[in-house]
């Protein structure tokens, strides 16, 4: 009769699963924290929005957003490192959009901190989640918010897809010389996940300078200014437009940076076109 109550082979003591659970724990709790210097806006931007601030040491003259990181001392520009400045953070990683060839002749001195992290789109986004989340020892965090991401991009392609009315558009990068947004460009996507058809999406570069005769031949539905710290005006060749074909005040932050705020700036756009 004794054999009837004997434990499984595969049963696991009650305290022994406590124990484990507060090792598990203690260990996440006492991990030491990373210290980072983030180059790219974007970046820093996730780096906060995973609750990983307190790790930030150091940052791009660029980034500005959440506003309270200007006060973390300056790392870097788009030109390269500061290296004597980071040789004093003394950082365990140095993420990075991209770097110039400045930048990629001083990457030596820094002893392969350097993690190059391409956010150009919002697959990269999405992917720059999950690998700061390993990075800041905030594993899960990252995979549950990129999963949410996603959910989120996969849910716009759906209702655009829908949409059997797509007006036209041309997304304003620089107004002299005229750049324009083209095909696999950030603005193309969110373009395109608006609801919009991207005038000039069947050119060959992501971001093309046109002449006034090319732009004259379009006829969009909607012109998107995002010309940073240039207000539109109806003067010359804009002066066809009316003022309701006219996307202009936009927060250039929210919708051309990769980060967590690119679905609100994707809304915004969607109401001021729909």
């Amino acid at each position: 009769m004794a054999g009837m109550f004997c434990m499984p082979a595969f049963f696991v003591p009650m305290k022994s699963i406590l124990f484990l659970l507060i090792a598990l724990s203690l260990t996440a709790l006492f991990a030491k924290e990373p210290r980072v210097v983030s180059l790219t806006p974007s970046l820093t931007e996730t780096i906060c929005f995973l609750g990983g601030e307190s790790a930030l040491v150091g940052r791009s003259s660029a980034c500005d957003y959440p506003a309270h990181i200007k006060k973390l001392p300056v790392a870097g520009d788009y030109t390269g490192f500061y290296l004597e400045q980071l040789l004093k953070l003394n950082p365990d990683y140095i993420v990075v959009n991209d770097i110039t060839q400045k930048a990629q002749k001083q990457k030596r001195h820094l002893k392969g901190k350097v993690i190059e992290l391409p956010v150009k789109t919002i697959e990269d986004y999405i992917h720059s989640l999950r690998v700061l989340g390993e990075i800041l020892n905030r594993k899960e965090q990252g995979k549950r918010e990129a999963e949410k991401a996603a959910a989120k991009l996969a849910e716009l392609k759906r209702k655009a897809a829908l949409k059997k009315q797509k007006p036209s558009a041309l997304w304003i990068i620089w107004h002299k010389p005229l750049l324009i947004a083209g095909p696999g460009s950030l603005p193309d996507t969110i373009m395109k996940l608006t609801g919009l058809r991207n005038m000039a999406g069947n050119v060959k570069d992501e971001y093309f300078k046109c002449s006034l005769e090319w732009l004259a031949m379009q006829k969009p539905d909607y012109i998107i200014w995002t010309v940073n710290g240039v207000p539109f005006q109806a003067k010359g060749i804009w002066a066809g437009y009316d003022k309701k074909q006219v996307i202009s005040g936009l927060n250039d932050d929210i919708l051309l940076r990769p980060g967590p705020r690119i679905f609100d700036g994707i809304e915004s756009l969607k109401k001021r076109c729909f």
